[in-house]
């Protein structure tokens, strides 16, 4: 067994009269085994053999990254600036041209982003990848080993996203060919109103699969204003019709940022009724749902994950930290 000593743990709150609460902290030992905390105490067992000094730093969980794309970044890579893009369609146009290119060099990208975000505290992905008619399933079986040989560092699940839409992607039935693929836990979506054009048949197909396989969910609803709202609402709609409580995420939901907070808080409670959880950002040149509102409403029911990207654009790099409130 591994035991750290010297490790700094927060214990409660002390009320400070000018500063408000900080955390009441106290020098533990930790009993380490199998990759778990199975013991906390005060002092060493006369019998500890392997002692690792945490010389007082403080303990604090590790972060998720929950909304990750290791497939299609040029991190590691040449330097490449950003391709203005007025629309989510206009960048699937342009990745079409870039995706086959991508592949051989796809692990050593993928490594850099690892790398990054598990310097920044990151022990757990949620890793999109594309399954479209461009690469078929060549990214997701890259990806799938990248992370299998990091498997010593930090858990994954394997999201199969149909970027360039789920209704095409699915007409060659590549992801009925990903849902049979090792790993991968969830099926992605995106759109149904401006990338697939029919919202009713694209929501079909994702739920159908997600019930058949027996896979969790987490679509990326990009569009704004009321016709967002609406897909959300659908989401909900399916999410009971398929009875699929718990198993249903939604990435971005910018929509939720452009309507009234009475409508956002309307919508909250449906989305906790059903456990729907919300994977956002904070967008630097765009609206995002208002996090207090959602937590407000949703706070006794639903897990919420704030996901905020950093971009530091002298540096050329990206660096994403993670913020989970749960249930």
């Amino acid at each position: 067994m591994l035991w750290i000593k010297n490790i700094l743990l927060e214990k409660g709150y002390v009320e400070h009269p000018s500063l408000g609460y900080k955390t009441d902290t106290e020098l533990s030992v930790l009993g380490i085994e199998h990759g778990k905390i199975v013991t906390i105490s005060d002092t060493l067992p006369d019998n500890a053999t392997e002692i690792f000094d945490a010389q007082g730093y403080l303990a604090i969980p590790s972060l998720v990254d929950n909304h990750i794309h290791l497939d299609k970044g040029h991190l590691g890579g040449p330097w490449q600036a950003v391709v203005p893009m007025r629309t989510v369609a206009d960048r699937i146009h342009e990745e079409e041209g870039f995706l086959e290119s991508f592949l051989v060099n796809t692990p050593q990208r993928a490594q850099a982003l690892i790398d990054l975000v598990s310097s920044y505290g990151a022990t757990f992905l949620r890793v999109h990848v594309n399954v479209d008619p461009v690469v078929g399933l060549k990214n997701l079986q890259c990806i799938r080993d990248v992370l299998e040989s990091n498997a010593h560092r930090m858990d994954f699940e394997l999201v199969a996203f149909p970027q360039h839409g789920t209704l095409a992607t699915e007409n060659d039935k590549w992801l009925t060919h990903a849902m049979q693929q090792p790993g991968v836990n969830v099926i992605g979506g995106l759109d149904p109103a401006t990338i697939d054009r029919d919202i009713d048949a694209s929501l079909t197909v994702l739920f159908e699969l997600a019930q058949t396989y027996h896979k969790e969910i987490d679509i990326h609803p990009h569009d704004h204003g009321t016709l967002g709202i609406f897909e959300i609402e659908k989401i909900v709609d399916y999410t009971e019709k398929y009875g699929l409580e718990g198993r249903v995420q939604i990435s971005h939901a910018y929509a939720l940022g452009d309507v009234s907070l009475d409508m956002v808080a309307k919508i909250a409670q449906r989305l906790a009724t059903f456990d729907i959880a919300i994977n956002t950002t904070v967008p630097i040149d765009t609206s995002a749902p208002h996090i207090p509102t959602l937590q407000k409403v949703a706070s006794a029911f639903m897990s919420l994950m704030i996901i905020s990207t950093i971009i530091g654009a002298l540096l050329g790099r990206v660096i994403s930290s993670n913020v989970q409130v749960v249930r």
